[in-house]
């Protein structure tokens, strides 16, 4: 059908007007009344056939617009659902967090996953729970806008669908999932200990997990030294790597090797000097005692990152593929706790377990597959999954072995330390084309739909407004950019002032003045030429001040 442009009309209050051959191609021939769908709220509207509208024409009530509160300025798509009624979308909420002020450090982040908006559309909307309105169903939060290409603040309804970009307490996971059921990315993490649960039940996953015990007294890491001499130890929530201990028992008694602060610690004691070690470092129930698989090749440490992420079709397929090699003697493979490199997995095949081209495309192949066939299996528990990051290694004898699984927010930028920064965005463009799917946009026939002429959401008017302009910029950069600022003020004719918020790290910015004024100003300082230096990330609006006079660099004063 191509685009559609909707253009919002006040002669009717709850009215969608449509002509005969856009109806038929959405499927709405016989339908006189609907609802118009934008999240979780809907507005109940008349379906107007009208042949005076061209095909690609569709008019609105400004009404049903105004009560689902839809930001005109994204770019939508439009879709008739098993129900019957009007969606428009996808409509994508990605949590981060419980404190706004956790949002606003990482709107940069968040910024990555509208690095290819075009192939999703819709409103991409991050928030907190510190915003969240139980009662009405509503959230304040930052919703993207492709047009001016920043993060604007606005209270909209509950998304269609939710990525879990951080932690959430089960009062809150209960409440989400009672409205959403399995459409919230990534509901539930697991730990270590519950992975092993989840997967020994499974012949083929069983065969490639070390044996692994939960933690409940010293005894137990003594009682498994007998048996295997050598024992990883590690907590079961852990991440990077850090607070894990090497066990092994041979002639000089035990020796106990972790990392912190970037150096290889060691010990070497007897059996009660051990037992008393363990008792002070551990907690019941919080590390997981693991036998030790012989990894070591030339003195390092190595594990293959395999990322597998759901696609647009809810298949899981693969994105990040790369080995993590650490430093000499390290106990750990993971860069920041290890002191290790990055390498690509045929270096690492071809040049450290010095494989054939043969067999490294025999062993590519079985990596992956672990992966995919663990991946599915995890899914058969109860879990609802979308992203998971697999640690996986292979022994002296190529035996392959799952070491951990990541089903948090694992790292996408593993693959640019190997000149791969483009794996970066597709990995967060798959990663929102799932959420896309979950929102009930997967199917590829949805229409394209944008708002036409509707500019009433944008600071451009007249009236005297006030605006909270959150702005990143290099610490070098920032004194002549604080000069650039105070110069485009003069010539744009707005007051406000500057200064630096310590809690987000970023530059404040309030500037004051009529839309047009206040428009040129944020289109002038938004300097930067992509989406990874833009320098304005996000505005909110604000109450103005009216006797302001000029534009102040609070910093300076």
């Amino acid at each position: 059908m191509g685009l559609l442009n909707i253009k919002l009309t006040e002669e009717s209050e709850n009215g969608i007007y449509i002509n005969g051959n856009v109806s038929e191609k959405l499927g709405t021939n016989y339908i006189r009344s609907s609802v118009l769908r934008f999240g979780m709220r809907v507005a109940e509207i008349e379906v107007i056939h009208d042949n005076k509208l061209k095909d690609d024409e569709l008019l609105l009530s400004k009404r049903v617009a105004e009560k689902l509160n839809v930001p005109l300025s994204c770019d939508y798509e439009i879709l008739i659902n098993a129900n019957k009624e009007f969606v428009i979308g996808p409509f994508i909420g990605i949590y981060m967090g419980r404190k706004k002020a956790t949002l606003l450090k990482k709107l940069r982040l968040v910024n990555s996953f509208a690095a290819k908006y075009t192939e999703v559309n819709g409103t991409v909307f991050a928030f907190t729970l510190d915003t969240v309105q139980k009662t009405n169903f509503m959230i304040k939060g930052y919703f993207y806008n492709p047009k001016m290409d920043r993060w604007e603040e606005s209270t909209l309804p509950y998304p269609s669908t939710i990525f879990l970009r951080n932690t959430m307490n089960t009062e809150w996971r209960e409440h989400f999932k009672a409205l959403y059921g399995n459409n919230i990315f990534n509901y539930k993490p697991f730990d270590k200990w519950e992975m092993f649960q989840k997967l020994e039940q499974f012949p083929e996953s069983l065969k490639v997990i070390p044996q692994t015990l939960l933690y409940k007294n010293a005894d137990d890491v003594l009682n498994m030294l007998d048996k295997y001499h050598n024992l990883y130890v590690k907590p079961i929530g852990g991440k990077k790597g850090l607070g894990i201990f090497n066990v092994v028992r041979n002639e000089e008694g035990i020796v106990v090797q972790t990392r912190e602060n970037q150096e290889n610690l060691k010990w070497v004691m007897n059996d009660e000097e051990f037992l008393r070690f363990m008792q002070e470092k551990l907690i019941i129930d919080k590390f997981v005692i693991q036998e030790t698989i012989d990894l070591q090749i030339d003195n390092k440490v190595m594990d293959f990152r395999v990322g597998m992420e759901k696609d647009i079709a809810g298949d899981w397929t693969n994105k990040m593929f790369i080995t993590r090699l650490s430093g000499d003697s390290s106990i750990v493979s993971n860069r920041a706790a290890g002191g290790g490199t990055i390498i690509t997995v045929e270096q690492a095949l071809k040049e450290i377990y010095r494989m054939s081209d043969e067999m490294v495309e025999e062993y590519t192949k079985k990596l992956l597959t672990v992966a995919k066939e663990s991946a599915i299996n995890l899914e058969k528990t109860g879990l609802n999954l979308g992203k998971l990051a697999f640690d996986l290694a292979i022994d002296k004898n190529r035996k392959i072995w799952i070491i951990e699984i990541n089903s948090r927010y694992p790292d996408d930028s593993l693959a640019n330390k190997i000149g791969d920064k483009e794996m970066y965005y597709e990995i967060r463009n798959t990663n929102m084309l799932y959420a896309k799917k979950l929102a009930g946009f997967g199917d590829s026939t949805s229409n394209l739909l944008t708002f036409k002429d509707s500019l009433s959401q944008s600071p451009c008017n007249e009236l005297k407004r006030r605006f909270k302009v959150l702005v990143s910029i290099p610490r070098d950069q920032r004194n002549t950019y604080y000069e650039l600022v105070q110069k485009i003020s003069m010539e744009y004719d707005v007051t406000g002032k500057l200064n630096f918020n310590n809690l987000t790290k970023k530059v404040d910015i309030e500037v004051e003045g009529g839309g047009k004024q206040v428009e040129g100003f944020l289109s002038k300082i938004n300097v930067g030429e992509n989406i990874q230096s833009k320098s304005v990330i996000s505005i909110s609006e604000i109450k103005p001040l009216d006797e302001e006079q000029g534009f102040r660099n609070v910093m300076s004063e």
